[in-house]
């Protein structure tokens, strides 16, 4: 896995300054964990910029957001796919996912036959910034 020598480098400075405090006195869970993990969310936060929940990448979001966003009538999660190249289902998770954060809302068409298809659409304009 590709990494940067800065990053090592901090880590390591960390680890000499966790050894050193511990030969010097007794360090406690919440000291530990503070040190180790302090740099690695730090860097996390700076390439990220967000952080989301598991499963959900920031450009195939991006991707899947301005796709609902041309579609003004609303979009269902297999077309979405179909046009980006992506599974239904990838793309139904990453549409329930801004169903509950409130970017977008959905409406169901029961058709005659079949099973109902669930619509996507953007909710307002106050939401157009980027995701």
């Amino acid at each position: 896995k590709p990494f940067h020598f800065e990053r090592i480098q901090k880590a390591l400075l960390r680890y000499r300054q966790y050894y050193n405090q511990r030969k010097s006195e007794k360090l406690s869970q919440k000291v530990f964990d503070y040190a180790m993990n302090m740099e690695i969310s730090h860097h996390v936060k700076n390439e990220t910029k967000e952080i989301f929940p598991k499963g959900i990448q920031s450009f195939t979001l991006q991707q899947i957001s301005d796709c609902i966003r041309e579609i003004k009538s609303g979009i269902s999660a297999e077309d979405i796919g179909n046009k980006i190249g992506m599974s239904r289902v990838t793309v139904r998770r990453y549409l329930e996912y801004l169903e509950g954060i409130g970017k977008v809302k959905s409406n169901m068409i029961y058709g005659t036959i079949g099973r109902p298809t669930k619509l996507f659409s953007w909710l307002d304009e106050q939401n157009e910034q980027k995701v």
